[in-house]
């Protein structure tokens, strides 16, 4: 799952993909103001995400026909392993994600 931050939008990508939890954010991008509901950063290259409201935008970035009920069922065993690697915070509220650069453009 990645959380995609342009100056345009903020937006879940590949919410199916619970194997995987990280930020994308274009360079110059005001992370406090891009993740308004969604969390808030913790220094330049980690965020923390709230469970609940990550779960909601995930779920409604699912495509069409996806099963929602094996899905809920992975975000929460991702919780948990976010959990077990202490990357949740002391309420278990927030999820820590990392911050990545956009992809380099390819060339060619």
């Amino acid at each position: 799952m990645q959380i995609r931050i342009t100056s345009e939008t903020t937006a879940v990508a590949e919410a199916a993909d619970v194997g995987r939890l990280e930020v994308v954010a274009d360079d110059g991008i005001d992370l406090a103001t891009a993740l308004r509901g969604l969390g808030r950063p913790d220094g330049t290259d980690h965020v923390w995400l709230d469970v609940v409201a990550l779960e909601q935008a995930a779920r409604a970035a699912l495509p069409e026909g996806a099963d929602v009920e094996a899905w809920r069922a992975a975000y929460a065993a991702m919780i948990t392993f976010a959990d077990e690697h202490g990357w949740l915070d002391a309420r278990r509220a927030h999820v820590r994600a990392h911050v990545e650069p956009p992809p380099a453009p390819r060339t060619g």
